[in-house]
């Protein structure tokens, strides 16, 4: 096979030594004169291949390094609370980890869609239900994660050695021009907002905005909050009039050249495949497993649903005719912080009556794990005896813990 060889190290030796043609093998070698070896080699297919140690002083990007997305069920796999979210009037979580922050006369309803760009199989829709074309100041759309400091603590926002950091997407709307996503700290006293431009009408469009890293604001590094990646789908006067680009003292959303999603009922709006990543360069996106999204979408939320009409969920003694304590519940997962949970459609049962659930509270619990107190109305439960937290003959019975920022 033709080989080129580049020999570096000694001023008598180098140059290019290259046999046959030029389609074999590039050789670089170096090391002292009549001492050489060789370093690295590229094939003709493009494989590269180093001899020894690499060391790497600048940022490497590669589309296979695993754990670069920051974000969360960015490919919109996990959807525990249902699939789909209608009349939204305020902030409301939909598929898991995603928040729309919603005021304004604007509905919209919101599933987990199947209508999805080349290598991902779902996406979030957003259809407009209730027009919303005389903006009030404070109206806002936006589709909302909130990140943790734990996760992102590592860009060092709010320090001299913040990192850029890029966010990355595929996005679809028959409303094509300029729709904005911003970042802003858990306060809201920071923001920066990025344009981008839908161009074409019902086409999937991938997009990539990088933001500097900034070195001013507080932003927390623990399980609290540390800022928010907000997809703005409509602003009033006082959400928008950001500069682009620029990281201001200000709680604004977006520019003044940001669409109005809201104007009509025929729009929609879909997106998958979010990513942000500590770079100024753009890799594919990082598909995972839905069983690790699902791991990690449940540090915030929970949900078991009962797959018959009576399963089961705890169990504990009567205290009183109408009231249990001491339920223990285990968590598949660490939770950021001790959940608030809830139920639905739940009874207990003392092998003789079965009185609903009217109300559900933590009395005690942990990260790990938590105990329910239960208030069931009509009574008639017999103190002392074993009582079961189950379904109310209803297939779409559950309990939840969230513990959502």
């Amino acid at each position: 096979m033709a080989t080129s060889i580049i020999s570096a190290g000694d001023a008598a030796n180098l140059g290019i030594q290259t046999t046959g043609g030029d389609d074999g093998v590039l050789v670089l070698r170096s090391g002292a004169a009549g001492a050489k070896v060789d370093a690295l080699s590229i094939a003709a297919s493009g494989t590269a291949t180093f001899v020894d140690d690499v060391a790497v002083t600048g940022d490497l990007t590669a589309n296979n390094f695993a754990g670069r997305n920051l974000i969360i069920n960015g490919a919109m796999q996990v959807a525990q609370r249902g699939t789909s979210f209608a009349a939204i009037s305020s902030n409301t979580y939909t598929l898991d980890r995603w928040q729309l922050q919603a005021a304004g006369a604007g509905r919209c309803t919101i599933t987990q869609s199947t209508t999805a760009p080349n290598n991902f199989v779902y996406s979030t829709k957003v259809d407009v239900t209730t027009a919303d074309t005389s903006l009030g100041a404070t109206d806002l759309q936006s589709f909302t994660q909130r990140m943790e400091g734990n996760v992102v603590s590592q860009i060092g926002l709010g320090t001299s050695s913040a990192k850029s950091f890029t966010v990355s997407f595929w996005v679809r709307s028959n409303k094509t021009g300029i729709y904005c996503v911003s970042i802003r700290n858990a306060s809201g006293g920071r923001s920066i907002a990025s344009e981008y431009t839908i161009s074409s009408a019902d086409t999937w469009e991938h997009k990539e905005v990088t933001f500097s890293g900034d070195t001013t604001g507080s932003y927390n590094t623990g399980n609290t909050e540390a800022f928010n990646v907000n997809f703005v789908l409509l602003a009033g006067t006082d959400r928008d009039g950001k500069t682009a680009n620029t990281w201001e003292a200000n709680t604004a959303f977006a520019t003044d050249n940001q669409v109005n999603l809201f104007d009509n009922t025929s729009n929609e709006w879909y997106i998958t495949g979010v990513q942000l990543e500590i770079s100024s360069t753009t890799t594919e996106f990082e598909h995972q497993s839905f069983g690790k999204q699902l791991a990690l979408c449940q540090r915030y939320y929970y949900r078991e649903t009962a797959g018959t009409a009576y399963t089961g969920f705890a169990i504990s003694v009567v205290e009183a005719a109408t009231y249990s304590s001491g339920m223990i519940r285990g968590l598949p997962v660490t939770m950021r912080a001790v959940p608030t949970v809830s139920q639905s459609n739940c009874r207990l049962f003392d092998g003789s009556v079965t009185p609903a659930v009217t109300s559900l509270a933590t009395n005690f619990g942990s990260t790990t794990s938590f105990g329910v107190a239960c208030v069931a109305s009509g009574g008639g439960l017999t103190v002392g005896r074993a009582v079961s937290l189950q379904a109310n003959n209803n297939t779409a019975a559950y309990i939840d813990a969230s513990a959502e920022l």
